[in-house]
């Protein structure tokens, strides 16, 4: 027995005795898409963004300390002339002539001082702290909120690449089917036509026959071309969505296995079902957003700031270090009063996008209901149908099955016969097309009322 032999029969045992070996493989690719999707992994690159933004803002809100220490060594330059001894030297003079008195300094020289000191040294530790400060209140809860919206984008982003990884998977599952199943009608096809070249040399059939079974094959073969192309484009686009090159889901043998993993999920309640979906709880953040923007307006609350300062300055030959030692309290209140109207006019233009936002959730609303509603009526048809041509496709194949026998005994030609086979080939299609198209519709349903 050929090394591919064993593995068809061990594949072929694990479709038999484990039915969900098709939804492993499902969970294996929707791992690898959101490990390696370019788009999961930047939605968390931006929720990451979002996130240090948020801290950046509310550095704000605390103290921040510097310490700063300096010291000036200076030499020429600009002086300042102090004119000390003209001044003192005529008025002692006059003392002198007045009094008497020889101990008065006569011979006082005139000062001149450097602009800046020869040694002076600074050292102190500065403490600023927005007590109050409106507009950074403001920045950190609006930072907050941009970083809860991030986070559901990328809720949302993880969901919707979840939902396309399953519905590719089952398309490339159905194309799959089809293209094995065109496999069979030209095996099946080739039978035929062997029998019917013995039919001829018999003289139970004629060489026309023998043209439509080879025309047909031409047909088959050509529909079959199509199906591989197919599954080719379907290769590379779930290449795409998962983002791992070279990595396609396995080319399964199994029939109905898949269905059995995936059932509606049931609701009770639209109205409370759309309130906790992630896109109607990111425009409840954007109105915040508007609220706290609406608030900003507000410039009468006024900003209240403290600095205080304390340390060492003075010149490095000071004998007392208690005379260098100083410590300053500020308190500062700031607000603006009138800005020519401006606030008026924010406020107004908040309003307008307020009610825009409004009634761009009420129609979320709306819209999400009647989705769900439609989905549910057409899923409820699907599922009537996909029981309907699943007895049509096995009764198609037991008919076509006497057909031949009719036409091997000669009791029909070769066209009913073809005719018949059309009929099957028919059913089959719309059996395997209903009902991938039914299990896609399950996952956007589940997907719609999921939070």
């Amino acid at each position: 027995m050929s090394y591919q032999s064993i593995n068809k029969i061990v594949l072929f045992c694990l479709l038999v005795f484990n039915p969900i070996f098709g939804l492993a493989q499902i969970d294996d690719c929707i791992q690898k898409a959101l490990e390696h999707n370019l788009a999961i992994r930047s939605s968390k690159i931006d929720a990451k963004i979002a996130l240090q933004h948020n801290l950046m803002a509310k550095s704000h809100l605390f103290p921040k300390i510097t310490f700063n220490n300096s010291f000036t060594l200076a030499n020429g330059g600009r002086t300042i002339n102090f004119a000390s001894g003209d001044l003192l030297n005529p008025l002692y003079g006059t003392l002198y002539e007045i009094t008497g008195n020889d101990n008065f300094n006569v011979d006082i020289p005139n000062f001149k001082e450097q602009f800046y000191p020869n040694r002076f040294f600074s050292s102190h530790l500065d403490l600023t702290w927005g007590l109050y400060n409106n507009k950074a209140r403001q920045g950190h809860s609006k930072t907050s909120q941009q970083s809860d919206i991030y986070n559901l984008q990328k809720k949302i982003k993880e969901r919707e690449i979840v939902k396309d990884v399953k519905k590719t998977y089952l398309e490339f599952y159905k194309v799959y089917r089809l293209s094995a199943f065109q496999e069979e009608l030209i095996e099946y096809l080739e039978q035929v036509t062997h029998k019917t070249k013995k039919l001829i040399d018999f003289g139970y059939a004629e060489a026309t026959d023998l043209d439509y079974l080879k025309y047909e094959l031409a047909k088959q073969e050509q529909q079959k071309l199509t199906l591989e192309h197919s599954l080719e484009n379907l290769k590379d686009k779930f290449e795409k969505i998962l983002g791992v090159p070279n990595h396609h889901p396995m080319e399964t043998i199994g029939d109905d296995f898949l269905l059995d993993g995936f059932e509606k999920m049931t609701i009770t309640n639209l109205d409370s079902l759309v309130k906790k979906k992630a896109q109607y709880e990111i425009l409840r953040k954007k109105e915040m957003l508007l609220n706290l923007d609406y608030k900003a307006t507000n410039r009468l609350k006024p900003d209240v700031r403290l600095n205080l300062k304390s340390g060492f300055e003075g010149f490095t030959d000071s004998a007392n270090t208690k005379d260098n030692f100083f410590y300053l309290a500020t308190i500062k209140v700031s607000w603006s009063l009138y800005e020519g109207g401006k606030n008026k006019h924010e406020k107004k233009k908040i309003a307008l996008e307020k009610e825009k936002l409004t009634i761009t959730t009420d129609d979320y609303m709306i819209h999400l209901k009647l989705i769900i509603r439609k989905l549910d009526t057409e899923l409820a048809s699907l599922e009537a149908s996909l029981k309907v041509l699943e007895k049509k496709k096995e009764l198609s194949k037991r008919l076509l099955d006497n057909e031949r026998k009719k036409y091997l005994q000669g009791d029909i030609d070769m066209i009913s016969l073809l005719n018949f086979k059309t009929k099957y080939e028919e059913d089959v299609t719309k059996y395997y097309n209903t009902k991938i198209s039914f299990i896609q519709n399950i996952i956007h349903y589940n997907w719609l009322v999921t939070y």
